[in-house]
């Protein structure tokens, strides 16, 4: 990504295409794989399941290279040594900041290809009501508008940033999980959006009588678990079995695609990544920087231009986030006073009180460049005291935050005001703006207007206007969030 380099030289250095394929191929084959032996759907050696895949047709030879993929894929696949595996099921329809509420999660071990599952579980089976253990205090909104007296591996992913939640979700794991196993070598967020795009490719699937859609599995499988399964007469203990027997045939399902269609298996799971539907961290440093060669890394990126990601944690409102719209408008003006960014979310509320849906409470933070002042935030035009307002630093960013509750079938406009440092505004002088605005994992469907006033000529930016909106002062460009987006002008 261009904003981890020089600058200067951002679009200039371009990746290597093969490479990247590569890469890809290991990682997402090796994390296919990963899921197959989860859920016990392959049985073999993992050696014979590649000598399997070099015997598919000469079409894979376009897509990858063989002899490098099998080269790169025992650092995944424990082929070189044992790796142990925290796998974390993300809800994003109860969105919180990396992804989405942890409602499951899954532990293996890959020892040369063999999988031991050590435990498929809900995060409530846990022993989280223990008032013995060592607990610590929760980040304060947590506290504030759940209630919540302890920081629970629940909602440990409380950072933006993909490897800071993953290093507190297992510090959590260890504390608050009975029995853990040690040694976690990588941890991997996936949300219910993978799970969709699978069922495209194997169809419908029906498990204990239920059938399973690409268009309902999502809503289909938290009523199951919230509230079918006493139906059924299932103990509340094994409400989230049915996850596992619907995983166990969506994988049975593919994996015969392995061999037949391998490209497209592949372009669902790069797509799911590049989307932030699909996160990795892993201790191992080899592992982790295959990982962020791609960008999958779910890091908050550095940079020394402009920034800025919008992150909403859902706080008790159900899984109300599948009814949210959301379209992010981004507006920068060149000021006497400086910079001045006015960045502000429309909310739309299109679902009704029902067994999931509530009001929507979101506890809304604004990532923004380090030296940001603070100006303002309002609520449909109307500004709130700055004491309501919280304010603190992670990693290299400033952020602000404040609490947003919007009733079905409203809409509310959230907008932040802000002034961006000075060493932006001495870029801009030196010719050159960079913006990266950052996808926050686990959302989808968003959109975004960009509107910077500069105060001088554009001479080329990308990506550009339409053609006759050049030569002024201004940049306007509409797009998505669906995954991160780069800007560059120069003047």
């Amino acid at each position: 990504m261009f904003l981890k380099k020089s600058e200067n030289n951002m679009f200039l250095e371009k990746k290597n295409n093969r490479s990247r394929l590569l890469i890809i191929g290991v990682v997402l084959l090796s994390f296919l794989f990963l899921f197959l032996y989860l859920f016990r759907v392959a049985q073999q050696e993992m050696s014979k399941e590649i000598e399997e895949i070099i015997q598919t047709p000469d079409g894979y030879q376009e897509v990858f290279d063989t002899k490098t993929l099998i080269s790169l894929a025992p650092r995944f696949l424990g082929f070189s040594e044992p790796q142990t595996y925290l796998i974390l099921f993300y809800n994003n329809t109860e969105l919180r900041p990396s992804g989405g509420f942890i409602g499951s999660y899954s532990v293996l071990t890959l020892d040369k290809g063999r999988a031991t599952i050590h435990r498929v579980s809900g995060s409530e089976n846990t022993n989280w009501t223990d008032e013995s253990l060592a607990h610590e205090d929760p980040p304060a909104p947590l506290s504030m508008y759940l209630g919540v007296a302890h920081w629970y591996f629940r909602d440990a992913n409380w950072s933006p940033d993909f490897k800071q939640s993953a290093i507190k979700t297992i510090e959590l794991y260890n504390r608050e999980v009975p029995n853990p196993v040690q040694n976690i070598d990588t941890v991997i967020g996936v949300t219910p959006n993978v799970l969709e795009e699978l069922l495209a490719l194997t169809g419908d699937i029906t498990v204990d009588g239920i059938t399973f859609t690409e268009q309902n599995v999502v809503e289909t499988l938290e009523y199951e678990v919230e509230f079918g399964y006493k139906k059924r007469g299932i103990a509340i203990a094994d409400r989230k079995q049915i996850l596992e027997k619907l995983f166990k045939k969506v994988l049975k399902e593919l994996t015969p695609q392995v061999v037949t269609n391998l490209k497209g298996l592949i372009k669902t799971l790069e797509v799911a990544a590049d989307e932030k539907q699909l996160q990795f961290y892993s201790y191992n440093k080899e592992n982790q920087k295959i990982i962020e060669t791609v960008d999958w890394d779910g890091q908050l990126q550095k940079t020394d231009g402009d920034f800025f990601m919008w992150v909403d944690a859902n706080l008790g409102a159900l899984k109300t986030d599948h009814a949210i719209w959301r379209e992010l408008d981004y507006k920068l003006e060149n000021t006497v006073e400086g910079l001045v960014v006015t960045a502000t979310m429309n909310y739309q509320h299109n679902g009704t009180y029902d067994w999931r849906t509530s009001r929507y409470r979101t506890y809304a933070r604004v990532f923004v460049p380090q030296g940001s002042i603070f100006k303002s935030v309002t609520i449909d035009g109307k500004e709130i005291e700055e004491q309501e307002v919280n304010k603190g630093k992670e990693l290299d960013k400033q952020w602000f935050g404040s609490f947003v509750s919007i009733e079905p079938g409203l809409s509310k406009k959230v907008t932040y005001t802000y002034l961006l440092p000075k060493r932006i505004s001495a870029q801009i002088d030196q010719g050159l703006y960079t913006l990266y605005v950052q996808k926050q994992a686990g959302t989808h469907d968003i959109g975004l207007t960009l509107h910077q006033r500069f105060g001088k000529n554009i001479s080329t930016a990308l990506p550009p206007e339409h053609k006759k909106d050049w030569g002024d002062n201004d940049y306007l460009i509409e797009t998505d969030l669906q995954v991160d987006r780069q800007f560059k002008i120069e003047f």
